[in-house]
This record gives structure tokens, sequence and C-alpha cells, in this order.
């Protein structure tokens, strides 16, 4: 096992210092066994995006879109990676116009493709504009 570090749990946790997450051997074994991606577990931890995942049984879950990874999370230890087969909550997320995976609509660029955002608009939700006026 080792540790990787959370940014936070949730919304709710910004602004506080991370948290340290053990990573499973069993976690490790299946990010192998079922992800294609050029990164570490650790990694994909860090850089995946805060979603929920009411059927998963856990007290959180991060999705990494590039590989459509599902890293489940109780209390602090990755129990495991799943295939994200969509049953999940994504409340502010929205899907980059050119590669389709999740993203934060405030970033500029997706972390994925690198694709810049000229503007975002989601319906009931603040319109995010870039450039002038």
């Amino acid at each position: 096992m080792f540790e990787a570090n959370s940014r936070s749990f949730d919304e709710s946790d910004t602004g506080k210092n991370p948290l340290p997450v053990t990573i499973s051997t069993h976690a490790q074994e299946q990010w192998q066994a079922r992800m294609v991606a050029d990164i570490s577990l650790k990694t994909a931890w860090e850089r995946g995006l805060s979603v929920r995942a009411p059927e998963a049984d856990c007290t959180s879950a991060r999705l990494y879109p590039p590989c459509d990874a599902l890293i489940v999370v109780k209390h602090t230890t990755v129990t495991t990676v799943l295939h994200n087969d969509g049953r999940l909550e994504t409340p502010g997320l929205i899907e980059c116009s050119d590669c389709g995976d999740l993203i934060d609509p405030v970033e500029d660029d997706c972390p994925w493709c690198g694709a810049t955002a000229a503007e975002t608009v989601t319906p009931g939700r603040v319109t995010i504009s870039r450039g002038g006026i």
C-alpha cells in the first residue's frame, strides 16, 4: 500500500489540508487489470474528478475520464477501481466539446485533450464567458 493526497473528498472540504488516502493492494491490482493507462493509480486519483456514486457503497469516488475509471474509496482507503457504467451523479461537471470527457466548466482548458473552451452554457446555471465582454 502507498498513499496519495486528496485535495478534497467533496466540495465542502475545499481549503482544508490534503487528506492521506491509502490505496489497497486490491485496488492497485484492479487498476492494472482493468485500465489501459500510462499513469499510476495514485496519479489518476489525484487528477480525477470528484463524483457521487450512490450504488458503489463508498464514502467518496473519483472519475478519471481518459480511461473511464471509477476510483472507489471507503473512509480513507481506495478499495477498488471499476469501469464507469454511467450510474454517477456529476453535479457541476460538463462534457468537453472536443473529446466528450467530463470537465469542470471553470477550467480554461480541458485537462484531458487540451481543448480551449470558448464559452460554456448550461441551462439553469451560471454561464461562463471567456475573453471580451
